[in-house]
């Protein structure tokens, strides 16, 4: 019996083994951030969090508003897990800075395969505000029907089998896996927006409804743990964090709650688990910082060493709280804090950074990575006292107490520390769901010192957990009242239901211009109340009264937000004409010569296209803004020379301020990019109208070395979409522009070369159009064609289509569609297109 069992273990961890041959995701590249009046916090989906993955810290707390001297109390965090399997080897993920490595990856884990799903699709943060969904509730309480607009983050929720996201995102869910939470209006266990569904932060529960509320998932087998250089425990975290809004509780409006459910998708048992949560704290000026712990209230914390957090710190960029500093606490709301203990900074110190999966599991057990456990006393590693007393948790005691145990009392300074707060489990079971909630709650009276402040949050966190425990009943909580008819929302100057480019050129022929203040001043994206009178109320995008420099940065902030007034419609143009257009750019002395210098490119070769805006003979007359869109196939380009990377003697890809500003006037141009397209807006900041014309800038591609290939001679275009320009009396100029082709070889090509694509490749043309869409199938048989508008509702089905297909707009709106192709071999495609 012993040596069947013995069997059964050994094949279960072969199993494990082989299910855990690492997959090819790439780094997360996902950010957003979660605010109210009182915080800003920045978010990522690659089990870090709170810096913006270069060298800023990104907890501001309290948020002020275009502060030069923005203070923040944590520098970093990340998840740390790790695990024995049945064979007895240690699976171990943990991340802190990306420069080190990393061993989380965007997406689920598909419980019927094992493997990680679109890594890519998913490395997104899902965001949804109150205000949304106040607005979608109060339109299906009126009737019992959703008749109104609904706002985009609702039907973009990945909900399960939400039918409206495969139309939203271009990707579909995967089908009867449970992921962000919703509250289920008809109890049907199904995300259905249109039947009333609308995202909260505890599934089922209709009144979890925060401030703001963040939804992603990672994972740690989307490739191999180059942090930790451990072996993946194969799990899946769902990360959720939701903030308040309450003017009459300071408390809870500085406190973020983060709840992170872990799923273990392996098909073995995890024993010996443990949850961790690593800190960096930065109270404002890293260089004197304490920490502490308080066992019975399962909670981390630091704090000031002394009562003047330096401002400024004497680091470039960081300021610091001043006298009387605060203390930044996270407590562990649902479960014991099982160990607590802390690393410094350093490659050669034992008490230093892990640099081994071993070492990430000693700390998370409460033992320095050396295995030298925690004890009582000085720094805690005392591995040369034979009676040092063993400790579960460093730093216990409070500071005021001068016989306590604590950094203060042992006067601990210049040690640069990182804390970790652990979770055990016995074991976590496959399928099994293990669920961590945390508060990062922020603790100042302004009257009292440094360690006065702890005494404070020592009471206070005892109120953040009753919040936890009372559901967040939010009796007497003052939130926010929302504006609900000719709203403002920050950056979206044109009114028109998006944060885009187009409001640039409102911003600029208003340039300058006052309005009356708002009540509510800011960025902050979401329905402000209007002025009155409401002149210049929309292009005043902060509310400061003046339009200015600082709305043109909080329409970037905000760039591409949208609310309940977007339909998607084409705002720009797409004429063909040779007003904008671009010139191929052939030599340089420079290029050495695996840079392509012919009309023909070799793969990894480079195409560079100078962009030109009329010229000196055909001239832009009356002239104050214009923008475009530069659209191309990443699959084939790459854009190249970007930031501080310039291309040999080519330059940079950048598109400037260019002639708009050669006769001295002010001038707002930017260049925002996305996959496979660019954006660009310039505008004239003194109303005064310009003619000229001229190059705008440069673009350098390089052609991709797995571009697909299947001729001798391959082409593709680069063209311009979506293009207006602007009088200073606002009226529009008739332009139009026309495409680049850029041809490319294989010199290795063969025949029997094929294009390998997860769908067969297609061809949609015109597109965009104005009355018909011809759609090639080539030769597929028995395929499935869906047209979806912005709001997910199919629009046009066409079943068992084969040949050339012609799909006709008819009475469909202006926008932007969403088409989804259904091959016969069960495949999907989802195309974007336009009808004018």
């Amino acid at each position: 019996m012993k040596k069947q069992l013995l069997i059964v273990t050994l094949f279960l961890a072969s199993c494990y083994h082989n299910l855990s041959k690492a997959q090819s995701c790439m780094e997360s590249t996902a950010q957003e951030y979660i605010q109210n009046s009182d915080m800003k916090i920045l978010f990522r989906n690659g089990g870090d969090m709170f810096w913006d993955g270069s060298s800023q810290a990104q907890y501001a707390v309290p948020y002020v508003y275009n502060s030069n001297n923005q203070t923040h109390s944590i520098f970093a965090g990340g998840t740390w897990m790790g695990a024995y399997d049945p064979g007895g080897n240690l699976l171990l993920a943990a991340q802190t800075y990306r420069s080190s490595g990393n061993d989380y990856w965007a997406g689920p884990i598909d419980e019927a395969t094992g493997m990680v799903y679109d890594c890519a699709g998913f490395d997104r943060i899902w965001k949804v505000q109150r205000w949304a969904i106040e607005q979608h509730i109060a339109d299906y309480n009126d009737n019992g029907v959703i008749d109104g607009p609904v706002n985009p983050s609702i039907l973009q929720w990945p909900g399960r089998n939400n039918p409206d996201f495969l139309a939203q995102m271009g990707f579909p869910l995967l089908v009867n896996q449970d992921l962000a939470p919703f509250y289920d209006a008809n109890n049907n266990g199904i995300y259905d927006p249109m039947g009333g569904d609308y995202p909260v932060f505890e599934n089922g529960n209709p009144n979890a409804i925060a401030e703001e509320i963040l939804w992603s998932v990672f994972n740690d087998n989307g490739n191999l743990h180059t942090q930790s250089n451990g072996q993946a425990l194969k799990v899946e975290v769902q990360q959720t964090a939701y903030l308040f809004s309450c003017s009459n509780d300071p408390l809870l409006n500085k406190t973020l709650f983060v709840k992170h459910k872990v799923i273990n998708r392996n098909p073995i048992k995890l024993r010996d688990y443990y949850y961790g949560v690593w800190l960096d704290f930065d109270m404002g000026c890293f260089a004197d910082d304490y920490i502490g712990s308080i066992p019975s209230k399962n909670t981390i914390y630091a704090y000031n060493a002394d009562n003047n957090d330096d401002n400024p710190c004497g680091s470039v960029g960081v300021s610091g709280y001043g006298t009387n500093p605060p203390v930044q606490a996270v407590t562990i709301l649902n479960h014991d804090l099982a160990h607590s203990i802390y690393h410094v900074n350093s490659s050669s110190n034992p008490m230093g950074d892990p640099t081994s999966s071993i070492g990430y599991y000693r700390l998370l057990s409460g033992k320095f990575i050396d295995g030298t456990p925690l004890t009582q006393g000085g720094s805690g590693y005392n591995p040369n006292d034979p009676n040092a007393t063993l400790t579960n948790h460093v730093f216990p005691d409070n500071p005021n107490n001068p016989l306590g145990w604590s950094m203060y009392t042992q006067n601990l300074s210049g040690l640069d520390q990182r804390i970790i707060g652990s979770v055990y489990k016995d074991s976590l079971l496959p399928g099994e769901t293990f669920i961590v909630d945390l508060a990062y709650s922020y603790h100042r009276d302004p009257d009292s010192n440094h360690v006065q402040n702890v005494n404070l949050m020592e009471q206070q966190i005892d109120l953040v957990q009753q919040y936890y425990d009372n559901n967040f009943a939010l009796t007497g909580c003052a939130q926010p009242t929302f504006c609900t008819s000719n709203c403002v929302y920050p950056g979206d100057a044109n009114n028109n239901g998006i944060d885009n480019d187009f409001d640039i050129l409102e911003m600029g022929l208003k340039y300058g211009g006052s309005a009356v203040a708002r009540t509510q001043i800011g960025d902050h994206w979401m329905p402000h109340t209007p002025p009155t009178p409401i002149i210049n109320a929309y292009v005043d995008a902060n509310g400061d009264n003046t339009v200015d420099t600082l709305d043109l940065i909080v329409n970037k902030d905000n760039w591409e937000k949208t609310h309940s007034l977007y339909t998607g419609a084409v705002e720009g143009f797409n004429t063909v004409g040779t007003d904008l257009f671009f010139e191929r750019y052939y030599n340089s002395s420079s290029l050495p010569i695996s840079l392509a210098k012919d009309t023909v490119v070799l793969l990894n070769g480079y195409a560079v296209l100078d962009v030109n805006f009329g010229d000196a003979v055909q001239n832009i007359t009356d002239l104050h803004g214009v923008t475009f869109r530069v659209n191309y196939d990443e699959t084939t380009l790459n854009l190249q020379g970007i930031g501080n990377n310039p291309v040999f003697g080519l330059g940079y890809s950048n598109l400037d301020n260019g002639w708009l500003d050669d006769d001295g006037a002010p001038v707002h141009a930017r260049m925002i990019l996305e996959d496979g397209r660019i954006h660009y807006v310039g505008t004239r900041l003194n109303q005064v109208n310009y003619t000229g014309g001229g190059k705008i800038g440069r673009l350098i591609f390089k052609v991709d070395a797995n571009a697909p290939i299947n001729a001798a001679t391959m082409s593709t275009q680069v063209c311009f979409e979506d293009f207006k320009a602007i009088r200073a009396d606002g009226t529009t100029i008739s332009i139009g522009a026309e495409c680049a082709t850029i041809l490319y070889r294989d010199t290795n090509y063969t025949s029997i070369q094929k294009i390998e694509r997860a769908a067969p490749a297609i061809s949609i043309y015109p597109n965009p159009t104005d009355y018909q869409l011809n759609i090639d199938l080539g030769t597929e048989q028995n395929v499935s064609i869906q047209l979806f508008n912005v709001l997910g509702e199919a629009v046009q089905t066409i079943k068992d289509a084969n040949g050339i297909v012609e799909l006709y707009k008819n009475d469909l709106a202006q926008g932007i569609y969403t088409m989804v192709v259904e091959f016969e071999n069960g495949t999907k495609s989802s195309h974007k297109v336009v009808f004018n």
